[in-house]
């Protein structure tokens, strides 16, 4: 029995991967909650942020910088 690709990529999960320059599909432009640096996300991400800045009045998104310095001084102690 012959499987359509849609089949083998089911399960594949379509991670929302920031980039640190403009492209035609990373459009949108959202903060670091830490450091303020300006990253650019796709429109299904924007809109994932947008609605956790509505409920919980919080930008989610932290940098993978903050965040591995985060992990650095966690571990620290």
């Amino acid at each position: 029995m012959t499987r359509t690709r849609a089949e083998y990529e089911a399960d594949r999960q379509h991670r929302h991967l920031p980039k640190k320059y403009l492209t035609a599909e990373n459009r949108y432009e959202v903060p670091c909650s830490l450091c303020g640096k300006a990253y650019f996300f796709d429109e299904n991400a924007k809109i994932d942020i947008e609605r956790t800045l509505v409920e919980a009045r919080d930008n989610p998104f932290i940098c993978i910088e903050c965040e591995n310095d985060y992990d650095e001084l966690a571990h620290q102690n």
